[in-house]
């Protein structure tokens, strides 16, 4: 194994690392605004009901 392909490899593997933790951030984060939202939605209509009901 010569030091200039360890080196990309490596390289390679911590661009690929630094990927997985952003996308798992960003669905993470997702996740939660849809959470967020249908709680929103979710308790608009429940006052909604309550009102007209």
């Amino acid at each position: 194994m010569n030091q200039a392909n360890y080196g990309s490899g490596d390289e390679r593997f911590r661009v690929n690392c630094l990927e997985a933790v952003v996308a798992l951030f960003n669905s993470l984060k997702f996740g939660r605004q849809f959470v967020a939202g249908r709680l929103l939605v979710i308790g608009i209509w429940v006052g909604w009901r309550r009102r007209s009901g």
